[in-house]
């Protein structure tokens, strides 16, 4: 027979049994707050013309950050060639309200064998707020068309080919008619000629060429050297954090670079180096995704400007000042910090009116990129 608990017993049994209610409860927040599910959502729509492989539970992200899912796929009641497939995504309200009126969806596989998501892009600050909650829809490249032009080009390459083997057309004669050898063999004959005439004028020039081949490579020794100083300048331990060369930032064998382009349109405010509202907007959305990333992903921040414009010492200074705007703000943001000690290694450059190595084409002037190098 047991013996009955003493009052001290019981009250610290109580205490046991509220501390673990209060451990349970605050893990579930922890974990429902980091998948979202306690997060204030809304609702956006999109028009599809077709939906492959688009189901409930569909990712959806805005400049590649995790913004919802896709809450239901309804078919059209009338259907139609103009007819659509309606998608409803339910979002988390924070970005869903950097939406504007002229922003987009669209439906990619980020790999070819990966599952599809629905990226949005959030469209320019100048267009207005959506007020609808209905996105533009832009259609995915169809594969089916891409491979049938590719037939088509093989096709029309293949009946090329036979019109030259039969002698055809103006490549097909070049190649078969035995009267181009004959000429092009009189003609090497006659050049023959010409250079032997030459050679006695190229050796007379090159006897007084010698004197400016030192001279030149005098030059070049010198210029040589003054670039391997330079070189071991910006190595010295107190010189190197101030000097940022941006081919040796940029060109990263060892790493895998993510690049995030952004429009300076939508993060400063007209031609200067304050950011906009918006700016500031988009750039907290992306310090909150670097906040997840592993520490050993270094950034980079790179300012570019227009390359028909030509080379100047004004652009560069100016998209120098661009990248470390955004630099200090994502600074600002704790966007780096990757532990109460440490932060994770951030650069900014200014590439002025030059191309940037790492540029897809999306953009061909004045834009900024938030590089990310991940170890291969």
């Amino acid at each position: 027979m047991t013996s009955p608990l003493t009052r001290r017993q019981s009250v610290l049994l109580g205490l046991v049994v509220l501390l673990s209610v209060a451990l349970f409860g605050i893990g579930v927040l922890a974990i429902g707050g980091k998948q979202g599910l306690f997060a204030d959502r809304t609702e956006v729509t999109v028009w599809f013309r077709e939906t492959h492989d688009i189901t409930p539970g569909t990712s959806v992200r805005v400049r590649g950050v995790e913004a919802g899912h896709v809450a239901a796929v309804e078919f059209p009641d009338a259907d139609s060639p103009a007819a659509g497939v309606l998608v409803r995504m339910r979002m988390d309200r924070r970005f869903a309200e950097r939406l504007f009126a002229d922003a987009t969806a669209r439906a990619f596989s980020p790999s070819p064998l990966g599952a599809k998501v629905i990226a949005l892009d959030p469209g320019s600050p100048a267009a207005g707020p959506l007020h609808t909650g209905e996105v533009i829809a832009i259609d995915s490249p169809d594969l089916g068309n891409l491979l049938a032009k590719l037939d088509a080009t093989a096709a029309d390459t293949q009946a090329l080919l036979k019109d030259v083997r039969a002698g055809k057309g103006s490549l097909g004669k070049l190649l078969t008619d035995d009267t181009l050898y004959d000429d092009l063999s009189g003609l090497t004959k006659e050049s023959r000629g010409f250079l032997k005439r030459a050679d006695g004028a190229v050796q007379t020039v090159e006897k007084k060429a010698a004197d400016v081949d030192q001279l030149v490579a005098d030059g070049r020794g010198a210029i040589r050297s003054a670039r391997q100083s330079a070189d071991a300048v910006q190595t010295l331990p107190l010189i190197r954090n101030y000097v940022v060369n941006a081919d040796r930032v940029l060109n990263r064998p060892d790493r895998e670079a993510v690049v995030y382009p952004y429009s300076n349109a939508d993060l400063f405010e007209g031609d200067t180096i304050r950011l906009s509202e918006g700016g500031r907007q988009h750039l907290s959305g992306l310090a909150e995704y670097l906040r997840k990333l592993s520490s050993k992903v270094e950034v980079v921040i790179v300012g570019v400007g227009d390359p028909k414009a030509g080379e100047s010492s004004a652009a560069v200074r100016q998209t120098e000042q661009q990248a470390a705007a955004v630099l200090r703000f994502l600074e600002s943001e704790k966007a780096f910090k990757t532990s109460w000690v440490s932060s994770r290694k951030a650069t900014s450059v200014g590439l002025g009116n030059s191309s940037s190595p790492l540029g897809d084409g999306s953009h061909t002037a004045h834009f900024v990129q938030v590089v990310m190098f991940a170890p291969r």
